[in-house]
């Protein structure tokens, strides 16, 4: 059994056992309605992922243009920072995070559980990128870590009171097994 296996499998009674039920035919529509809410956000997170390339180099460019400005009139630079290792990682799990939540459409849209299990992985690298952004020099702190936290909570309330929906009776290894496609009929 895999890190993610044990991690899927010690979430399942705390958020799928012992939560607050949704009633089942919420639990239904949310998982018919998920693979449009996963490519939503997907769409959603890659026009973030720009505005937040376009910010953080926005940024940059003035305070390159305002250095220049105070080493004109020989007062000391405003700041000497630049975007750093934690902005372009950040960004990276964000665009990664991005085409996660497009790859699940597919599965989600079939009913399966591989697509549940990237919304999984999506929900996971949320918290990564959360943790990323707290040490981003743009737009980064606690604040914002503490609102991804939250976030994901929610959101992994709600995936895992429709995860058996999806099949959810195996871990996230076991369910790649099991969803693989059928062999073609000759």
């Amino acid at each position: 059994m895999g890190v993610l296996d044990k991690l899927e499998m010690s979430l399942v009674d705390p958020l799928e056992k012992k939560a607050p039920a949704l009633p089942p035919n919420a639990r239904r529509g949310l998982a018919k309605a998920m693979w449009i809410i996963a490519l939503v956000l997907g769409v959603l997170q890659l026009w973030a992922a720009w505005s937040f390339w376009h910010l953080g180099h926005y940024i940059d460019a003035s305070v390159t243009y305002l250095n220049t400005i105070s080493s004109y009139y020989g007062t000391p630079n405003v700041a000497v920072s630049h975007l750093g290792l934690f902005y372009y990682l950040s960004l990276l799990f964000l665009v990664v995070d991005a085409v996660v939540l497009l790859l699940a459409t597919t599965g989600l849209k079939a009913m399966r559980k591989a697509g549940w299990n990237f919304l999984f992985y999506s929900l996971i690298l949320n918290v990564a990128y959360g943790l990323i952004r707290m040490f981003a020099e743009v737009g980064g702190g606690f604040g914002q870590f503490f609102w991804t936290l939250v976030s994901t909570a929610i959101g992994a309330y709600f995936l895992f009171q429709i995860r058996s929906e999806f099949g959810g009776k195996a871990p996230v290894s076991a369910a790649h097994k099991t969803d693989a496609a059928p062999a073609p009929k000759k």
